[in-house]
């Protein structure tokens, strides 16, 4: 068998605490995580201490103690500095430099292999040969934000101030975006030369009558053009953001939601406004991540099978979300750059567990009968959102030659109460601090 044909899938899932996993495979929740178990090994370890995020995904990326790659928590002091830049450069734990041991996918990159790491906590930025590194929704230190400016739904109403028949809607748009940039101290770069090759307007089915059903969207200089029918997408659109971090090339589209057939208003869905610069190695994988992963409509067959409701009900259908474009920007991966070692991280449990477990522990003081079914369905609905994830992962990245690891860093119990061990020692004479 050649070197290339087996493949590796790290399923990598944020405090899964094996109590609950157990307990949800014992009650038939998790079949996706079951088949999993049923054709494999399954078993339990022991964290490395500081028991955390950034310390143990880098123990599972290195294969290494802490001793020995030296990522300590989120906080890490280097000798000579003084004690207060730990806090103040939170994360750098995660950064490639101050790992002391060498990752798993460098490896593999060595060695003429390809490997893909998704939305991993440790690494930034593995500059590989022949792979990609690739930042999601985990922040680290040290990478430009994805996320511009927010989508949002927009109704034009032709007016006499608002013309559709004078002013092209393409510079109703780019208005827009001008002001919500201004907003967050950034500019879009020289819009007057977006104004003119941007062009947005109404479309009629035919010439002689005076009935509209699409739009007209000319996206450059040489008159170019393509017509939108409602519920579709336009193609994405580059535009350049002078920010903070510089000039940031970046991406766009329009969808015709609805349109008057007498061209009096339209309604248009304008996406998110995405960077392609600095969150992705190499850049050209950030900008093809956008354009075939972000802002993509879910197939009608993606529909929920289980109940997302409650308090958590919101941040719920966030990590859904979440978990389907996490699958599909790896199974685009595969199917683009035929990746043969894949690491990613899934991070919702972690909260999930942090806010809801307390409400599960009889000693608790918040504990009520009423409260703990509800936050048990809820932790539920978490983890099956995970299993629905294995799943699409399954029918779409793995076969007979895939190895597949589904692998947590750490786990958590109930809390309740917090003993602020530093106010203590201040209180005993043993301990001075200089708030800033």
């Amino acid at each position: 068998m050649g070197k290339n044909e087996r493949k590796l899938l790290v399923i990598g899932i944020d405090q899964a605490i094996p109590y609950l996993l157990r307990k949800f495979l014992k009650d038939g929740m998790l079949p996706n995580i079951q088949m999993l178990v049923n054709n494999g090994i399954m078993g339990e370890g022991y964290s490395c201490a500081p028991c955390d995020t950034p310390t143990n995904w880098t123990t599972i990326a290195t294969g290494t103690t802490t001793a020995i790659h030296g990522v300590t928590s989120f906080y890490l002091h280097l000798p000579g500095e003084s004690l207060d830049l730990g806090m103040k450069y939170r994360s750098r734990t995660q950064l490639y430099k101050n790992c002391m041991a060498q990752y798993l996918w460098d490896v593999a990159d060595d060695n003429g292999f390809k490997p893909f790491v998704l939305n991993y906590p440790s690494g930034w930025p593995s500059i590989f040969k022949n792979g990609v590194m690739s930042l999601f929704t985990w922040p680290i230190p040290s990478s430009l934000p994805k996320m511009l400016i927010k989508s949002e739904i927009h109704t034009i109403i032709s007016d006499p101030d608002n013309d559709f028949n004078k002013n092209s809607i393409g510079k109703y748009i780019i208005d827009i975006i001008d002001n919500l940039s201004q907003n967050l101290n950034m500019s879009i770069e020289n819009p007057s030369h977006y104004t003119k090759i941007i062009k947005i307007k109404l479309n009629k089915i035919n010439r002689e009558n005076q009935i509209y059903d699409s739009l007209k969207l000319t996206t450059n200089d040489k008159g170019n053009y393509e017509i939108i029918k409602e519920k579709e997408w336009s193609q994405w659109i580059s535009i350049n953001i002078n920010s903070e971090y510089g000039i940031l090339p970046s991406l766009f589209r329009i969808k015709l939601l609805k349109i008057d057939p007498s061209g009096k208003s339209i309604q248009l869905e304008r996406s998110g406004v995405y960077n392609t610069k600095g969150w992705s190695v190499p850049d050209s994988f950030g900008e093809k991540l956008v354009k075939n992963v972000f802002e993509y409509d879910l197939p009608k067959k993606m529909d929920v099978e289980f109940m997302i409701y409650g308090k958590m009900k919101h941040y719920l259908e966030f990590a859904r979300n979440e978990s389907l474009s996490l699958v599909q920007a790896i199974d685009f991966a595969k199917k683009d750059m035929d990746w043969d070692f894949c690491f990613f991280h899934y991070h919702p449990l972690d909260t999930i567990n942090h806010d809801l477990l307390a409400y599960l522990h009889k000693d608790s003081r918040v504990y009520t009968e009423k409260k703990a079914e509800k936050a048990l369905k809820n932790v539920e609905t978490a983890y099956r959102i995970v299993d629905e994830m294995v799943g699409e992962l399954m029918k779409r990245c793995i076969d007979k030659d895939t190895i597949t690891l589904f692998i947590s860093d750490h786990g958590a119990i109930p809390i309740w109460k917090v003993a602020n061990i530093i106010k203590i020692l201040i209180e005993a004479g043993l301990m001075d601090y200089k708030f800033n």
